[in-house]
């Protein structure tokens, strides 16, 4: 039982952020330790690696050896990612920490956009954990930060594009340089993702039209100055011939042929509107329940809100979110997590919304006897959840999370070719990104797609493929599952340890 000091009231505050990071912590930390990984993240993952081990560069992606050019994506991600390859080696875990780990400087912008918005209400100023509890309880959020996205590194750059807006404008002595700052925020940005990063290029703008705190000259001169040393970033860069040619072949590849719907297309009867419904369906409507309960609760239990004024920095949020979010409706090639960066303003104007219930339903509560008491069991319940999990993490640690019959089968492979080889597959294979993905990034084997027979090197195919095998090779006995793996016989005579490719 807790003794008299620990029944004393303690701080609201300080006892919701344990438990927001404590939600966070058993959303995330199980996931850390086990394999298997969505397929973007996988490949992200291997060009990060091979960049920390010197296989390319910033300008030079390189994914296997038979796909040594990769431009699907701008580059910093992978730079900042390969930084934890070369702290910790190449283990499999490395790039689901790094996805994880984006989660504490984005929550940390978070907090101080919050800060600065509501500058003038200092009793509200303190409950700067409610915008993050919102964005850690929405159902998809877990889902980005296990899988590696390319939107966690994003999400980092384009809120401190946000912050530094809004301290320029606030701002008499170092307006130029939040400006810069913001600036350089969003060309990092750009180079994470692309030009989805271009959003907070208009937050002065939305700053004048929603908040009303500073004149129409000062935010002019911001959302001038942004957009001169935005351009003068760009330009720079582009001067030099290795980020020029890179950016212009991503351009092609990825913008121009999303647009003209040459890529993945979104399947559904919504088309192009199907990113909004999903947004508002899945994502933001369990997060606005749980903020509109806070509100029914509030008025069910009698407590007395004060009516603060916070609808200027609600329409503020507003209006970032769907200037991050709304843009991207217009590419045919659509994923609900693209809109992943929006999704910190939408519940911190959701937030906004429910915050003077919350503050009276806090107050209310703080009030009551007991609450020391009820605090001391609320902190000892999270500290015990996320001990307990830590100590219980062995016995999940390894285990297969995801695509666990194909990550058996690559090991199998992998014990037959061995490392740093090329397998053949038909040319009917070539749409198996998984299959590539996981044999490059566990054991460095490349695929060599062909429908020529090639007498040199192992031939892998599917397990209930009708094609006959190739003349002279023989299957081996690997106990493949998805697929099956044939060698030339005279290897097969030998032994594999007669390999050509060991």
């Amino acid at each position: 039982m807790p003794d008299r000091a620990a029944t004393q009231p303690d701080s609201p505050h300080s006892t919701a952020w344990l438990l927001v990071v404590a939600l966070g912590f058993l959303w995330l930390f199980p996931m850390l330790l086990v394999r298997g990984m969505s397929l973007d993240g996988v490949i992200y993952a291997t060009i990060s690696r091979n960049m920390a081990q010197g296989l390319g560069d910033l300008w030079h992606l390189v994914y296997t050896d038979t796909q040594d050019t990769f431009h699907d994506s701008p580059p910093l991600a992978f730079l900042l990612q390969s930084l934890f390859f070369r702290m910790f080696g190449d283990q499999w875990w490395v790039e689901r920490l790094y996805s994880m780990a984006t989660v504490l400087p984005t929550a940390g912008i978070l907090v101080l956009i919050w800060r600065r918005l509501l500058e003038r209400s200092s009793p509200l100023r303190a409950f700067s954990w409610l915008p993050v509890a919102l964005w850690v309880s929405l159902p998809a959020w877990p889902w980005i930060y296990r899988n590696n996205y390319l939107e966690n590194t994003l999400g980092i750059f384009t809120a401190l594009a946000v912050y530094g807006s809004l301290r320029a404008v606030a701002s008499t002595r170092w307006w130029a340089t939040w400006t810069a700052l913001a600036a350089v925020s969003i060309t990092a940005a750009i180079l994470s993702k692309g030009p989805v990063g271009l959003f907070p290029a208009v937050s002065p703008a939305v700053i004048w039209l929603t908040l009303r705190e500073h004149g129409f000259r000062k935010c002019l001169l911001v959302q001038f100055g942004l957009l001169i040393c935005l351009a003068a970033a760009l330009g720079l860069m582009l001067a030099e011939s290795a980020p020029r040619e890179f950016l212009s072949a991503y351009v092609k590849q990825q913008i121009v042929d999303s647009l003209q719907g040459r890529r993945e297309i979104v399947d559904s009867p919504l088309g192009q509107l199907s990113l909004l419904g999903t947004l508002l369906m899945q994502d933001l409507l369990p997060c606005a329940a749980l903020a509109g309960g806070c509100v029914f609760w509030a008025r069910w239990r009698r407590a007395a809100a004060v009516d603060w004024e916070l609808r200027g920095p609600a329409w503020f949020c507003l209006l970032t979110a769907a200037s991050a979010s709304i843009p991207i409706m217009i590419s045919p090639k659509q994923s609900a997590y693209y809109a992943a960066p929006s999704w910190p303003f939408y519940t911190m104007a959701l937030a906004l919304w429910c915050l003077p219930s919350v503050q009276a339903l806090v107050a209310q509560a703080t009030a009551r006897a007991g609450c020391g008491r009820a605090t001391w069991w609320l902190r000892t319940a999270a500290l015990g959840a996320m001990g307990l999990t830590v100590a219980i993490s062995p016995l999940w640690a390894g285990r297969l999370y995801r695509d666990g019959q194909l990550i058996r089968d690559v090991e199998r492979i992998a014990r037959i070719v061995g490392p740093h080889a090329i397998v053949v597959i038909p040319r009917s294979m070539e749409n198996e990104w998984s299959l590539q993905a996981y044999l490059y990034r566990l054991h460095y084997i490349s695929v060599e797609a062909t429908d020529a027979e090639a007498t040199g090197a192992y031939h892998l195919d599917f397990a209930d493929s009708p094609r006959d095998l190739p003349n002279d090779f023989t299957l081996t006995d690997s106990g493949l599952t998805l697929y099956r793996l044939s060698k030339p016989s005279r290897i097969a005579a030998l032994g594999d340890d007669a390999s050509p490719d060991r």
